[in-house]
């Protein structure tokens, strides 16, 4: 199956938009050192304010960076409590359950003690299918052969790995703000293209069953890297059962691409200026040294 749905496209620009802002943050952030070097060492030609706003400047972006480096690492820790949480709940699997995975071409799933109807897909390097016990004795036979095609698909798109690094990179959404409307273009467009993929296989009766039945995302799988239903999608959901069509898909819209677009240039033009700035001062430094 093809991952470039209207979601997969949704993920892959806002990786782009994301790295070029990062890589525009860290290009100014590299001069943190040099710039502080020269200020208080008292070397630069320049006037005392424009050193100043660049230092501040590098001092915002290193500010940024270490954002993200440490949301990154929050989701990861919670990606491991959930691996721990799903272990210690699992239970051995019913007959039926083995025999409707093989079935749905589910080859991983982990049944885990717990009485709320939920199933998701974790796990970054090699994803696979958790699902509850009161899943398994909420749905029917069809509906839970629904669900895991649903989940099968979230497998082979790698799609907890993408929901960590979508959570990560949405972080300089306050200067870029395409990037949180991406993310949840994503989100929602992974949902309807796996419950496309559940509907073509088992039907819509069998997949509207299950969603009327099992729409609740346990709070503890919440933090972590997870492909799961989130309760932001579901109407969209409803809306392709009952139309047939992707209606029910975020937009991004214009306004926020248009700001998206002029940030990065604004942040293009303040990493070049800064480059060309302190390279100037460096120069200037070395030969005031070089005539004392």
């Amino acid at each position: 199956m093809s991952c470039l749905d209207a979601g997969g496209r949704a993920f892959w620009q806002l990786v782009a938009l994301a790295v070029t802002a990062l890589s525009a943050f860290a290009l100014i952030a590299d001069f943190l050192p040099t710039a502080l070097t020269l200020w208080l060492g008292g070397t630069a030609a320049a006037p005392p304010g424009a050193l100043l706003a660049v230092t501040a400047l590098t001092c915002v972006a290193c500010a940024v960076l270490a954002t993200a480096v440490r949301a990154l690492r929050r989701t990861s820790r919670a990606t491991r409590r959930l691996h721990r949480d799903l272990r210690a709940g699992s239970v051995d699997a019913p007959a039926l359950l083995t025999e409707v995975a093989a079935e749905a071409g589910v080859r991983r799933i982990r049944l885990v003690a717990d009485p709320r109807p939920w199933a998701l897909t974790y796990g970054v390097r090699r994803p696979r299918v958790a699902v509850s016990t009161g899943l398994v004795e909420a749905l029917t036979r069809d509906e839970l052969a629904a669900v895991l095609a649903h989940e099968q698909s979230h497998v082979e798109c790698r799609d907890p790995l993408r929901v960590l690094l979508s959570s990560a990179l949405t972080l300089p959404g306050f200067l870029v703000p395409a990037l949180p409307a991406l993310r949840h273009r994503f989100v929602v467009g992974r949902e309807l293209a796996a419950d496309r993929r559940a509907i073509a296989r088992y039907g819509t009766r069998a997949l509207a069953g299950a969603l009327l039945k099992a729409v609740e995302v346990p709070h503890a799988c919440a933090a972590g890297a997870a492909a799961m239903a989130e309760p932001s999608a579901l109407g969209a959901r409803l809306t392709q059962l009952e139309s047939g069509t992707q209606e029910g898909l975020p937009a991004v819209g214009g306004p926020r691409v248009a700001l998206s677009l002029l940030a990065l240039v604004v942040l293009g033009a303040a990493a070049a200026a800064t480059s060309g700035f302190m390279h100037e001062l460096c120069a200037q430094a070395a030969l005031a040294i070089f005539h004392r």
